[in-house]
């Protein structure tokens, strides 16, 4: 992957003829703890948003809303689980259906038999 700030200078090549021998120093120094992986996509961003070369702190700004929006992600993967296992737990507590032995809240209308049915007419409909 090309580095982040190879692209930012090709991006703005007015930008990079007029910088001075210790620039490029100051924003790899800046970013030096932030993954380069991550660095690229702030880069691309900064291309997208700014008509000029952008600042380090509006590439510190763009760094830190894609890393608030990669922790919401998470959270939001952590949180479906978490809700799948308890969904998961709570039907383990359901009775089990003599006709299909699936786990139903309520075994005199039980919706996998139901489901199963469904299912069976329409495979002879449409075979």
């Amino acid at each position: 992957m090309t580095n982040w700030l190879d692209y930012l200078l090709a991006a703005y090549p007015t930008a990079a003829a007029k910088m001075t021998e210790g620039t490029p120093a100051v924003y790899e120094t800046q970013f030096a703890d932030v993954d380069p992986a991550r660095m690229m996509r702030v880069a691309v961003e900064a291309v997208k948003r700014s008509k000029w070369f952008p600042a380090v702190q509006e590439l510190a700004a763009i760094a830190a809303e894609l890393a608030e929006a990669a922790d919401i992600a998470a959270a939001g993967i952590w949180r479906a689980a978490a809700v799948r296992e308890l969904g998961r737990q709570e039907r383990a507590a359901w009775p089990v259906c003599p006709a299909c032995g699936e786990h139903s809240p309520n075994l005199t209308n039980c919706p996998f038999c139901a489901d199963m049915v469904a299912i069976a007419a329409e495979l002879e409909v449409h075979p």
